[in-house]
Parts: C-alpha cells; sequence; structure tokens
C-alpha cells in the first residue's frame, strides 16, 4: 500500500492549511459572560482574564473528550492534562481481548491548539479462538493464545476553529495524529508499521446543562509484511451531562468500518458509559463497555466477551466556559475626614520639648495621611503624634502647630493647635538632704538592711510626688575599711539599685557620687558607713562635687 505515505502528507497538509485559515479569519465572538456567584465549578484565570471553569477529561489518546471520543474544546494555553488509564476492546474474529495500561499527557501551546500523546505500557491481548480464520485489522499478527507487553505511541494535535462556550453557534476542531510502531509485531501487539489519521470534531452544549459530541475521519494504516490491512473510517457521537458540573455522566457510541484489507472485517460498535468525579483538576473516571457488533462465530459466548471494565485516573484543569462578568461596583461619594490636635501641656519653658497628638476620623475608613507644619523650629517624627524641642526659641512666644490629614480620595481636613513658651526660671541649690543609715553598713560591706529600705522608700515617695525633682545619693565608708572608695561608691549603686527595680525610680533621675570619711564617727558607731541621699525639689539643682 504505497499509498499510505501520500496520504498522510495530504491530510497533515490540509491541517495546517486549515488551522492557518481559522486563525487568520477568526471569528467575533458574542458577549456571553456570568456573574462569579452564578459559577458552580470554580473559575480560573486565563491570559489574564477569569472564566468558568468547565470540568473536563482527557481521552485515551491525550486529548481532551470523553473515553475515544474527542471534543471540540482544547485546553487553555499553557495548561496541561495527564491521565492514568486501562480500557478494554474485545475483537473478533480469533475473540480478541485487548487490555491496555497506558499514561497520555497534553498540552496547551495556544488557546486553540493541544499538543498530546499516549502510549500503551502494559498491552494484553488474550485471544481464547485461534482456530478461527481472518485477523482483526489493528492486530492482525496475533498468533498465540496470550502476550503482553508495550504498545504503540500515539502523538498527535488538535486545533479548536469554533468554540460554543465563547458565543458561537457550536464547537468545532480539526485532529489529527500518528502512529509509531513501537509494539513488537511478532507478539502480535501491533503491526509493526506508521498509521496517522485525521477527524473532524464537533461538540455543543444544550444551554449549558449537557455537551453533545460527534467525530469522524479517517485514519490510514502501512501494511504490515505479512498481510494487507485496510484503511479504516472511524466516527463516534457521546455527551456529558451536566455539562458544568464536578460529578457527570460520560457516555459515547463509537464505530470504525474498514476497506483494503486482505479479509473482511468486522465493524467493531463500542459502548462506553461511565461517571466523572472532579475536584479542582483531579478525576476518577471508571466505566464499563459493549462491543454492541462482537460476533462470536458460533462460538456461543456469554456477554462477558464483548464486556470490558475501563478506568482512567488523573489531571484536567478544565477547558474555558463563559467569561466571567467584570464586576461594576457603585463606590459610594467620598465623605471627609475631621481631625482635631492638641499640645500635652498648655505652657512650656524655653528649652522643654513639647508633644503634639492629632485625633482623626474618616467616616469611610480610608487610610490617612498626616502632614505637620510648625510656626517656629522644627517637627520630629510622624503620623498622629510629634515632638517640638523648644531649645533656641525666644521666650515668651506662642508655638503653634497646624496637621492635615489626606485620605488619598481627594478629602482632608486641617487643624491647628498652640503652646505658650515661657522664659525658662532660673534654677536654685535649695536642696534637702537626708541620711539613710541606722547602725550603719556591715564592714567592708554594701548590703542594705530594712531601717535603711523602709528610709529610701520614704524618699521614692517623695519623687513620686515630684515627677521633676532629682537625687544624690552619696556613699561613705570608713578610712579603716578596704579599699574605702570602691567601698563607697558600691553602697551608692546598692541604695539607687534599690530605688530602681525595687521603687520604680527612673534611673536618669538619680546620681550617685563617692564621699570617703577621713575618720570615723565617735558619736554614733558606723555613721562613717552610710548613704547621704540629697533630694532636689523641681528646679532646683543638685549641689556640685
Amino acid at each position: 500500500m504505497a499509498r499510505v505515505p501520500k496520504l498522510l502528507l495530504a491530510c497533515a497538509t490540509a491541517l495546517s492549511l486549515e488551522a492557518g485559515v481559522a486563525q487568520a479569519q477568526e471569528p467575533e465572538t458574542a458577549d456571553v459572560t456570568i456573574p462569579r456567584s452564578a459559577t458552580s465549578s470554580g473559575t480560573f484565570i486565563v491570559e489574564g482574564r477569569e472564566y468558568e471553569i468547565h470540568p473536563a477529561t482527557p481521552t485515551y489518546g491525550g486529548d481532551t473528550g470523553l473515553f475515544d471520543l474527542p471534543s471540540a474544546y482544547t485546553l487553555p494555553k499553557g495548561k496541561f492534562s495527564f491521565s492514568g488509564y486501562r480500557t478494554n476492546l474485545d475483537r473478533d474474529p480469533k475473540d480478541l481481548d485487548i487490555s491496555i495500561h497506558g499514561m497520555s499527557l497534553a498540552y496547551g501551546a495556544t488557546s486553540r491548539l493541544e499538543i498530546f500523546g499516549t502510549v500503551g505500557f502494559q498491552n494484553r491481548i488474550d485471544a481464547d479462538a485461534l482456530f478461527q480464520p481472518g485477523f482483526v485489522n489493528d492486530y492482525p499478527l496475533v498468533s498465540t493464545g496470550w502476550e503482553t507487553g508495550l504498545g504503540d505511541v500515539r502523538l498527535g494535535m488538535k486545533y479548536k476553529v469554533l468554540d460554543d462556550y465563547e458565543g458561537q453557534a457550536l464547537g468545532l476542531a480539526l485532529r489529527g495524529d500518528v502512529k509509531l510502531p513501537t509494539a513488537d509485531e511478532q507478539q502480535g501487539l501491533g503491526t509493526g508499521k506508521v498509521s496517522g489519521g485525521i477527524a473532524l470534531v464537533l461538540s455543543k452544549t444544550l444551554g449549558y446543562h449537557a455537551d453533545l459530541h460527534a467525530a469522524i475521519g479517517g485514519r490510514f494504516n502501512g501494511d504490515p509484511d505479512e498481510v494487507g490491512i485496510g484503511n479504516a473510517v472511524h466516527w463516534g457521537v457521546g455527551l456529558n451531562v451536566p455539562a458544568l458540573s464536578k460529578v457527570q455522566l460520560h457516555a459515547e457510541l463509537t464505530g470504525a468500518s474498514y476497506r483494503g484489507a486482505d479479509f473482511d472485517q468486522t465493524k467493531p460498535l463500542d459502548l462506553v458509559v461511565g461517571p466523572l468525579f472532579w475536584v479542582k483538576g483531579f478525576f476518577v473516571r471508571p466505566a464499563i463497555s459493549w462491543n454492541l457488533n462482537f460476533n462470536d462465530r458460533g462460538l456461543n459466548s456469554s456477554a462477558r466477551s464483548y464486556t470490558g471494565r475501563r478506568i482512567s485516573i488523573g489531571y484536567h484543569p478544565g477547558v474555558k466556559a463563559r467569561e466571567v462578568a467584570v464586576s461594576q461596583v457603585q463606590r459610594a461619594p467620598n465623605r471627609p475626614a475631621t481631625v482635631s490636635c492638641q499640645a500635652d501641656r498648655a505652657t512650656v519653658s524655653a528649652g522643654e520639648s513639647v508633644r503634639w497628638r492629632a485625633t482623626a476620623l474618616d467616616p469611610d475608613g480610608d487610610a490617612l495621611r498626616y502632614t505637620w507644619t510648625i510656626s517656629t523650629g522644627r517637627i520630629a517624627g510622624e503620623g498622629p503624634e510629634v515632638v517640638t524641642d523648644t531649645t533656641g526659641i525666644v521666650a515668651p512666644a506662642t508655638l503653634t502647630a497646624t496637621v492635615a490629614v489626606d485620605d488619598g480620595r481627594g478629602g482632608g481636613a486641617q487643624a491647628r493647635c498652640q503652646v505658650r513658651i515661657e522664659p525658662a526660671k532660673a534654677q536654685v541649690t535649695t536642696t534637702r538632704s537626708v541620711s539613710c543609715v541606722s547602725a550603719g553598713f556591715p564592714r567592708n560591706l554594701a548590703r542594705l538592711n530594712n531601717v535603711d529600705k523602709a528610709c529610701l522608700d520614704d524618699v521614692a515617695v517623695r519623687m513620686r510626688q515630684d515627677p521633676r525633682s532629682t537625687l544624690l545619693i552619696k556613699g561613705h565608708a570608713e578610712a579603716g575599711e578596704r579599699y574605702p572608695e570602691v567601698l563607697a561608691r558600691k553602697r551608692a549603686e546598692a541604695a539607687k539599685d534599690y530605688l530602681v527595680t525595687e521603687r520604680k525610680v527612673e534611673a536618669s533621675r538619680i546620681v550617685t557620687r563617692s564621699a570617703v570619711e577621713g575618720v570615723s564617727s565617735t558619736t554614733r558607731p558606723g555613721a562613717g558607713r552610710s548613704v547621704e541621699v540629697i533630694f532636689a525639689p523641681e528646679d532646683t539643682a543638685l549641689p556640685e562635687p
């Protein structure tokens, strides 16, 4: 059959030309949209647009479709599908039971072109009537009762010309494939020759409730060396329902007729039915098949001879259904924000810091941006709270801060607040001194006793009552103690540590010094082993060393 390569070349050329014409003259699509809330199978983004998902599966051949019957729909651009499957064919003569365990893979090269392939990793042929004359066209070399091994590799492409889910009248695609002879013809698992096919595929949705599919095409087969096989005309019809559901029923009826074979061929008529369970692209699809035109040729076989079990498990992201309508939400008119501000004090002395605080409210909940300005000096910080250092400002003076808020939508507000700056008061050196000591620190130690702590508790109360007061703690030691200078400082630090850790006085308000006594006190034992606490109220300077 030397005509086979020429026929294959002609079919491939026709497919390419038709795809090019369709792409150059792509029809306008109707405006088919659906609100997101009305979708039942979910949505996905395809080329920057959101679409309702049309749950789908690959055929055993790899392209989008039912079991063996392709649909006119294709994978979205950049998406892929795969499946592992077991399919079963029952053929005569010789009562062949053919099981194929294989894997398929497909890729959306463009929004309309799908490239696919499949291979049977383990093909099994069980021949129960080898004595019958003739052969099965696709398996003409079967000669033993049982064979198993690698099957043929099939590669192909499908081009979508029309898509009824995009508002066109129907779905239309052209499909072509080629079979590579990787199966062992000596085992009867293949013909050992290249073959190819082309098909016209139609699909039509019925109100988005069910999809109908149909296909017709030809397959051109190379003859094995031992026998002449025929070319074939393949056809099929099928449906999936509900079309946009994650749980569907798939059914198809496919047939074939042959011409040119050395032996008259039975025309197989395969009915396949099964449910689909599809979740986020992953699917399981069991099925049962019957060859309705099986001829046992007088064997009186039971229905098991023409009944098969099938299953496919894999992933298919689905195909585009209707585009999700872009929500046109009318935004409410912008309402302006309100703002007020205040200083932390009404009057400050020159050189002190002023803390400004703004209180703003936006009725629309918009995020606000704060901008501060000051009449004199500089603003430190950002947001609703900032600080101004009045050092260098000539007093008396009035300092005015202005805060503006902006909601980013053209709405804003302003507020002003003031503080009076008075000249700094001259500091005086009037201080009060108290000595915290009972019988004195233990010799050569800096450990406070309870009487000393009680004295320091009184000092802490006075410092809380005057929050701007400061404290000088002078530690004393006797000349006869070890390292009196160091010991005196440790006693001062012990008193400070007690006030800071136990009475929560700010460490910055306490200064410590060492003051070593030249000789021990003779009037009160241990008087030289003490701490002297000098309390300086607000506006009073601590004494110099």
